[in-house]
């Protein structure tokens, strides 16, 4: 079934017209509402509650307490780490050697047997 406009009667293509005129009319409506009117309702009501805000009141003992850990853990002072023992470093009184069995090599034989050379 094709529908055809030339066919129907001038009665029929002002009932669709006036349908067609409706239905912008309620979307354009619809629209509106809901993009302007309740933005600004909302906006008013925003601007009415930052009005009547009421801040709590802060203990300052505790806050005092709780910035005081914070900037203690932010603040740290640098140590000297020359005197920790490394597992792969020997110290010794002539100066520093490297600890061969520590060492990786490619071949695990010869890791093996590192530690068994004179």
């Amino acid at each position: 079934m094709k529908f055809n406009i030339q066919k129907l009667n001038l009665q029929q293509k002002k009932i669709i017209l006036m349908l067609g005129i409706l239905i912008i009319f309620f979307s354009t409506l619809l629209f509106l509402y809901n993009n302007f009117y309740l933005t600004m309702q909302r906006v008013s009501e925003i601007h009415e509650l930052k009005s009547n805000n009421v801040f709590p009141s802060i203990n300052q003992e505790i806050f005092d307490q709780a910035y005081n850990l914070i900037e203690l853990k932010k603040s740290y002072e640098l140590r000297d780490i020359s005197n920790l023992k490394s597992p792969f470093i020997e110290r010794n009184e002539a100066g520093v050697k490297e600890n061969t069995e520590a060492k990786a090599t490619d071949n695990p034989t010869e890791a093996k047997t590192a530690g068994t050379e004179n």
